[in-house]
């Protein structure tokens, strides 16, 4: 046979006694090149020949398995190919550098339409971060409604009204700071001190024309916590506060006449007149029903920037 195929034969010349095997030797005396590979192994039993398929490696002898066959003892397994190379886990790659925090101050802007609605007065709460955990505001007032539903509300008669007393419908503004009690400004629960200063003119006013008029300031001082939320960019804060009442003005009528106000008053109300005719009807006082202190809530709505 050609190539590295070889047919190593041996056969019986005389009578068939037993059986004449492959000689191993034969296969040992070629040369490592010519024994690597198949061999074809005959032999001779009784007449019959037998031939089988061997592997020679080297200088040695070894037979491979037949199909269905497993391999015999001290066979080398064959050699798996090498593992791929994957790539490096996710973690071991560099990471994209954080990106820095804005050195601009945030800022809020919003509406309370609570107040707006029940007591005819919009406020516009303006708060900028002055520190991580602090932040200055201020709050513009503008009277819009002269005659608000929270007069009905308190059984005050219908021929009370009020104004600003200031520029156009602006009455005035507070100042004041909060600290965010979970570190971060408007997001949170914040702690408020501020002081008020609102200028408002009562009147009261009946078919023939004005009555009776009243300038108070309001300039109180107050505590509040309040409470915000973000979702995005937009906000919603509420919360409540306590204060008292800096300017305490006291004003009565000596006499039954409109004329007559003065602030030697037994009591510290400040009065305002319903009729021309102050025996006519009791007058209408302007303090609150706990003053000298004061509740302030607020609920209101905007933006984060």
């Amino acid at each position: 046979m050609r190539g590295p195929y070889r047919a190593i034969w041996r056969g019986s010349t005389t009578s068939n006694r037993g059986s004449n095997l492959l000689a191993a030797n034969t296969a040992a005396k070629l040369s490592p090149e010519a024994s690597r590979g198949p061999m074809l192994w005959c032999m001779s039993v009784g007449g019959l020949r037998i031939a089988k398929w061997v592997w020679v490696v080297g200088l040695g002898l070894g037979a491979t398995p037949a199909f269905g066959q497993a391999a015999a003892p001290g066979t080398p397994p064959a050699a798996y190919p090498p593992p791929a190379a994957y790539p490096p886990p996710e973690a071991s790659r560099p990471s994209a550098p954080a990106a820095e925090k804005s050195d601009r101050p945030e800022f809020s802007v919003r509406l309370d339409p609570f107040n707006w609605v029940i007591n005819g007065r919009l406020g516009l709460e303006l708060e900028v971060e002055a520190l991580d955990f602090m932040t200055v505001e201020a709050v513009p007032q503008f009277v819009t409604t002269e005659a608000p539903p929270a007069f009905n509300f308190q059984g005050q008669p219908d021929i009370l009204f009020q104004k600003s007393n200031g520029w156009g419908p602006l009455a005035g503004s507070s100042i004041g700071a909060g600290f965010w009690l979970d570190g971060k400004p408007f997001k949170g629960s914040v702690l408020r001190l501020y002081l008020t200063n609102y200028s408002i003119k009562y009147l009261t006013r009946d078919k023939q024309g004005e009555i009776d008029s009243v300038v108070h300031t309001e300039r109180r001082l107050m505590g509040f916590l309040g409470s915000h939320r973000r979702f995005g960019a937009f906000t919603i804060a509420g919360g409540i506060g306590l204060g008292v009442e800096l300017n305490k003005e006291r004003r009565c009528f000596a006499n039954a006449s409109v004329a007559s106000v003065t602030t030697d008053c037994p009591s510290s109300d400040q009065l305002i007149a319903l009729d021309r005719n102050a025996a006519n009807s009791k007058p209408e006082p302007l303090n609150g029903q706990f003053d000298p202190a004061y509740i302030d809530i607020r609920f209101s709505l905007g933006f984060v920037f």
